[in-house]
């Protein structure tokens, strides 16, 4: 049961990370709450989804997609450096 309820809350972490964090201002991201985007349609790797791994560079497996911000994500999201900032 344990591992159940980890598992639960990991997945919750993921997907708050897909609406808030630099995938929630990602211009690929699908915003249908799957969790995927265009570099990742089968699902946004978690490493990628908690910023272990920066994606504004080529990863394994993006499909040649990358971190593209969002319109205005300076003003929806004040005081997040962007990583090229």
């Amino acid at each position: 049961m344990e591992i159940v309820e980890r598992q639960g809350a990991l997945n919750e972490v993921a997907h708050h990370a897909v609406e808030v964090g630099l995938c929630g201002m990602c211009t690929r991201n699908f915003r249908d709450g799957t969790g995927c985007c265009l570099a990742f349609p089968e699902g946004i790797p978690t490493k990628i989804l908690i910023g272990e791994v920066d994606h504004t560079k080529p990863v394994h497996d993006d499909n040649g997609y990358q971190f593209v911000p969002l319109a205005g994500y300076k003003e929806m999201f004040p005081g997040f450096k962007y990583p090229e900032e």
